[in-house]
This record gives C-alpha cells, sequence and structure tokens, in this order.
C-alpha cells in the first residue's frame, strides 16, 4: 500500500465531519483516501487519471465511494455533488515511480512512457517532436533548468540518430551535456530534467492552475482544501494562486512539512510540503471585505 504522506496534519487540518461532502482530487493509491472515508463524511468522491491507479482503489476502498477517472482540473464537472473538502496530492505515488515499465524513473531503464493517464502523447513522442525553443522553455519552466542549450542540442542531435526512446538514452544524454562535481550533483540534475519531461507530456502545471481556478469558485463557505505538493514550483504556485484570492484564509502561518520521525519512516516524504486553505466570503464580496481582512496572516 502506497504510504499517504501528511496524513495526520491533512486530517487534523481538513476537520472532516458527518456534513462534509469530501473529495480527494488525486486518488492515486487511496492512501490518503482510506484515512478520509474514516472520518465518516456523508459523501465521498475520488478522482484519478491512472487507470492502474483506479482499479487498484475499486478493490480496497468501500463500495459506495464514487471512483472516477478524469483530470483532477475538471472535477466540477466529473462529480455529482459540490464538495466541502478538498485534498489534493500532487506528488507521484511510490507504485509509479517503482513501475520499470512507466519509465518515470530514471533509476529503470524502460521506454519514455511518462503518462499519468496512459493515453495520449508519450515522453518519446515529444521528445522528437518539441522545438528546441519549447525544449529549452520546458527544461527551465518544469525543471528549473536555466542553462540547457547544450541539452537541447543534444537532444536534437539524438533525433537524427533514431530518437530518445528509453530512458537511458535521456540519462546518457543529461551526462554529455553538464558536468558534474558529483554524484549528488549529477542525480539533482538528472531529477530536474525527468520532472520536467513529465510535467510537460502531462500538462501539469496548467492543469493545477485550472483546478485552483475552479476551486475558487467551487468551494463553499466555511469549505476547506488541502494541497500537498512535492517541489517548489507547484508549491509557489499553490501559495500565490490562494493569496490572490482575499476571500481563501491560511489555516496554518508557515508550510508544513514532514516530521522527522515521518521521514526515517518513509524518506520519500521529506520533500512534501502541505497547505490548507479555509473559505471565508463570497467572490464577489471579497473585494468589499479586504479592508477588514487584511490583519489576517497571509501563507509565508
Amino acid at each position: 500500500m502506497h504510504t499517504p504522506v501528511l496524513i495526520e496534519e491533512v486530517i487534523q487540518l481538513l476537520a472532516i465531519t458527518p456534513d462534509d461532502r469530501v473529495l480527494d482530487a488525486t486518488l492515486g493509491w487511496g492512501g490518503h483516501a482510506m484515512r478520509l472515508i474514516q472520518e465518516g463524511p456523508s459523501q465521498f468522491a475520488g478522482i484519478d487519471q491512472d487507470p492502474v491507479a483506479l482499479a487498484h482503489c475499486r478493490q480496497v476502498l468501500p463500495a459506495e465511494c464514487l471512483i472516477v477517472e478524469g483530470n483532477f482540473r475538471s472535477f466540477p464537472t466529473l462529480i455529482p455533488f459540490q464538495p466541502t473538502k478538498i485534498l489534493a496530492d500532487l506528488g507521484m505515488s511510490s507504485m509509479q515511480l517503482d513501475d520499470e515499465n512507466r519509465g518515470f524513473s530514471f533509476m529503470h531503464n524502460a521506454p519514455l512512457d511518462m503518462r499519468m493517464s496512459q493515453s495520449g502523447r508519450l515522453a518519446s513522442d515529444w521528445l522528437q517532436t518539441a522545438t528546441a525553443t519549447d525544449l529549452s522553455n520546458a527544461f527551465y519552466r518544469y525543471g528549473e533548468l536555466i542553462h540547457n542549450r547544450q541539452l537541447v542540442n543534444a537532444i536534437i542531435q539524438q533525433r537524427k540518430k533514431g530518437g530518445v526512446t528509453h530512458t537511458h538514452h535521456l540519462v546518457e544524454l543529461v551526462k554529455t551535456a553538464y558536468r558534474f562535481g558529483s554524484r549528488g550533483m549529477m542525480m539533482k540534475t538528472l531529477s530536474q530534467v525527468f520532472q520536467a519531461v513529465r510535467m510537460a507530456v502531462n500538462d501539469e502545471l496548467d492543469a493545477l492552475q485550472q483546478w485552483m481556478q475552479a476551486v475558487h469558485y467551487q468551494l463553499p463557505i466555511g469549505g476547506r482544501v488541502a494541497i500537498i505538493t512535492f517541489h517548489s514550483i507547484e508549491d509557489r504556485l499553490v501559495k500565490h494562486g490562494f493569496h490572490a484570492h482575499p476571500d481563501f484564509k491560511a489555516l496554518t502561518k508557515h508550510v508544513i512539512q514532514a516530521s522527522q520521525a515521518e521521514i526515517t519512516a518513509n524518506p520519500r516524504s521529506k520533500p512534501a510540503k502541505l497547505r490548507v486553505y479555509e473559505r471565508q466570503s463570497n467572490q464577489d464580496t471579497a473585494s468589499k471585505s479586504q479592508g477588514k481582512d487584511q490583519g489576517v496572516q497571509g501563507p509565508l
């Protein structure tokens, strides 16, 4: 079973009651969902785009749970109720990373797939057809790789020799394009490159922005939303996205991170960051109440 990160903090801050309608917007392998359901909400729905994860959750979660295939950005059209408590765990599951056939990890040699939904364009197709500008922009935007020209050139040259079809092709191109002072630096750069390709293939940042916009309009007054991110790009997007809406108040002064005990038990929880917000006013009256709300502590 996938180990859910920051689960106790999520449960405490969402404060689910029997009247709540709960949405797990990124169901994954159901670890968070099991605990959310145990809190006894009146309704529960889970969304995921990975058919393998959905098949697993349909076996382990209670039959009365609504489990829907789709991207979380479209949740208003995917579930038949307006949720009052929402969770989105934006991290990849251990099951996906450890599946040697999915191509998410540079630790295994596999076809460069990287599709969360297992449909649409393969990562190898994107690497084969993206322009030099698109490649460079993706490595900068999604991987925070400022210096990427040599990598982009290496990919374009490899395309003439048969393409970047497997993870080991991309690993070798990274090793060719950069000089590393240590193994740690190499591993960090590989992580950034693979992250950038995955996010480009799955359109992850645009999906997150569209999901947040839907939450801003769908969540009722008193409703709460919890978001778990695993890298600074998404965390910044979440922080600024909710801070820009004065009707949403951060429920903690600082971002929440895993305790040392949790990191020891589950090392993959180390980069996780949790932010939780409560909607406290209507969007159409938010501008009138901004002056009153200026004393409220926002996310840091």
